[in-house]
């Protein structure tokens, strides 16, 4: 299954759990002072707006809506893989930066409903678009990262191609990831905040 990318996942376990915690504890600050960082995460929130304009505007039917979600994910993992060649914070602050909007965006959620918006709103599609960026994240940081302090046994230069190696060696399965999330999130998600939490 060396096609699938699943060895880069494989080779890089510590680095996508320092994504997931980073992106999990910018998720907690993020519900936990929502109100606080609306200004703060103006972009986000204008991110999200355009989102939903360009939804609306392809007719803002579940094939649209999936289109224009796999289109901005992609956009942004390719973003956070090729901002980390220059520099390994971008893909850091940007993987800080989703976390605490998720977070602020639920955190807007009254209490009794932020545990079914996050089963039926975030889960679904989440789980899959989540994992994608934190590989993503992963691999950016590392790319980086990597000028600094080579990998084991390695020359910068030697360090730098093995990663870009990675890259290329997961880019199907990012591209599955993001592909699938985007499809739940079109299609199942709405369908299932509506009946489980009205919104």
């Amino acid at each position: 299954m060396k096609w699938l990318g699943l060895h880069v996942i494989r080779n890089n376990r510590k680095g996508l759990l320092v994504s997931a915690l980073l992106f999990l504890t910018a998720w907690v600050i993020g519900s936990l002072y929502a109100q606080e960082l609306l200004d703060v995460l103006k972009v986000y929130l204008d991110q999200l707006r355009e989102a939903a304009e360009k939804i609306q505007a392809n007719g803002g039917t579940p094939l649209a809506t999936a289109w224009v979600i796999f289109l901005n994910n992609l956009l942004a993992m390719g973003k956070m893989i090729l901002y980390g060649v220059a520099f390994a914070f971008l893909p850091f602050l940007m993987l800080l930066f989703n976390g605490l909007g998720v977070g602020m965006l639920l955190g807007t959620f009254p209490a009794a409903l932020y545990g079914k918006t996050l089963l039926f709103g975030i889960l679904p599609h989440g789980l899959f678009e989540l994992f994608a960026l934190f590989l993503a994240a992963t691999l950016g940081m590392k790319i980086g990262y990597i000028w600094f302090v080579p990998l084991k046994g390695m020359t910068r230069l030697q360090s730098f191609l093995h990663v870009l190696r990675e890259i290329r060696d997961a880019l199907l399965l990012l591209f599955l990831l993001i592909a699938l999330a985007a499809v739940i999130e079109g299609t199942l998600t709405p369908l299932l905040l509506e009946t489980f939490v009205g919104r």
